[in-house]
């Protein structure tokens, strides 16, 4: 047991030594706002599609700034979880009202659930 214990302080001392600075202790937030403040929101990076959810394309060449109307209407439709957060968090979200408002593609039964998910509190 005694020898473990020197084992031990013994490689954290050669490690303390072979650092120029001491070992980064993880951080801790009493709240999970800090630490989402702390982190600049990435946009995702694009997502490969389900060659399901585009069946009439090649998925492999639609382009996510180019095709943002098209991308848009066939996750609000046919769209898993995934895909869904990902549009989310990848195109602005009056883009998306915009879409939705003024999309003809769009199922009767879409329409509304993200008319009402988009509307301001």
């Amino acid at each position: 047991m005694f020898r473990l214990k020197r084992a031990r302080k013994n490689a954290w001392r050669a490690a303390w030594k072979r650092s120029k600075f001491p070992p980064r202790m993880p951080k801790i937030w009493y709240n999970s706002d800090m630490a989402d403040s702390k982190k600049k929101r990435k946009k995702p990076k694009v997502m490969r599609f389900r060659q399901s959810l585009f069946w009439d394309v090649d998925p492999k060449t639609i382009k996510p700034k180019r095709h943002a109307v098209y991308i848009i209407e066939r996750i609000l439709d046919f769209g898993n979880d995934n895909e869904v957060r990902w549009m989310w968090y990848y195109y602005s979200h009056p883009l998306i009202a915009k879409v939705v408002k003024e999309s003809r593609v769009l199922h009767a039964r879409t329409r509304p659930l993200w008319t009402l998910l988009l509307a301001k509190p």
